[in-house]
């Protein structure tokens, strides 16, 4: 899985800026051991300003990275020709999830979301080493040998709408879980559990922590691990700022209360570090940068809220696009 890892990442995170669909808000089946869920709204980032400016930025420098002197289109014009589609213009939503976080590629479900083709993949996947096939219903299971023997599942379900979802797995259970979802069945095994992404149009990255790590920490770290249930991220852009929303979950009211105080204290004192030391130039950027924080408690769920200027990370984010 690693090999397979290592081949979509470069392609996923080209395409991460562009997206000309939208994904709505959903719940998603997926193995009951699953730790976590990511799920990136391509659209939603794409039709922002910010979203925009850095496409443009990330597509140039993808470009770079394969030119030889041409400015890259003909090397990127034949990887068009061989997927038998145009990733940048067809690419439109990704969700990930896996139930290990020391080695996430052995339990991996990826879902891509493409337009109304899937070009030439089917074709190209008869290549793959250890190639087989089996049927689910109407659809094609492929079989794949990879890393140390393992196996990857891969499978494609075309919507009412004509659109093409792609599914890759390294459990065959869980991708026949999503093609039953996809088709509207209820789940045909027990081992399944249902987790609610929101509902938020203007969301543009979700991550669900079903289970925490267990990581070795210590200090103020590992007073809040300890009292922490559950972990969820919402990034969205409402046209000025980037608004990244934090909720914390915690075994009782009294440790909720904690967090929610945790979190007022310290944005109180990063205001006030600047306010002593106004001439500090870090703290000049973070004050022009963050436009607010706000932390508010409901029952055992702290929601911590923190708007940033897009312009701010947009500059930044072109930066490290281009190494600067």
């Amino acid at each position: 899985m690693n090999m397979l890892t290592r081949a979509i990442t470069p392609l996923l995170a080209s395409v991460a800026l562009l997206a000309p669909s939208h994904l709505v808000a959903e719940t998603v089946r997926v193995p009951q051991d699953t730790k976590y869920v990511v799920r990136l709204d391509l659209q939603a980032f794409q039709s922002t300003a910010l979203g925009k400016q850095l496409f443009e930025a990330a597509k140039a420098k993808a470009l770079e990275e394969i030119s030889d002197g041409d400015g890259g289109q003909p090397k990127f014009q034949k990887l068009i020709e061989a997927l038998g589609f145009d990733p940048f213009q067809e690419i439109r939503g990704v969700l990930i999830s896996s139930s290990n976080y020391e080695h996430p590629e052995e339990a991996l479900v990826l879902r891509v979301n493409l337009g109304k083709t899937t070009g030439n993949l089917e074709g190209l996947v008869l290549g793959v080493p250890g190639y087989a096939s089996t049927e689910h219903g109407d659809y094609v299971i492929h079989t794949a040998s990879i890393d140390h023997g393992r196996q990857a599942f891969g499978a494609i379900h075309t919507g009412a709408d004509g659109n093409k979802t792609v599914l890759l797995s390294a459990r065959r259970d869980a991708l026949i879980g999503w093609l039953d979802q996809l088709d509207g069945q209820s789940p045909s095994d027990v081992g399944q559990r249902e987790v609610d992404l929101g509902l938020d149009s203007k969301a543009i990255a979700t991550v669900k922590i079903l289970e925490l790590p267990k990581l070795e920490l210590e200090g103020p770290p590992a007073n809040i691990a300890k009292i922490l249930t559950g972990l969820d991220f919402n990034l969205r852009d409402d046209g000025r700022d980037l608004q990244a929303v934090l909720s914390l979950s915690a075994d009782n009211e009294q440790h909720a209360e904690q967090l929610r105080q945790m979190a007022q204290g310290l944005a109180a004192m990063a205001e006030f570090a600047q306010s002593v030391d106004p001439d500090n130039e870090e703290l000049k950027a973070i004050q022009a940068a963050v436009r607010g924080v706000k932390a508010d408690r409901d029952n055992l769920t702290v929601k911590i809220q923190v708007n940033v200027a897009s312009d701010v990370i947009a500059k930044h984010l072109e930066e490290m696009i281009n190494d600067k």
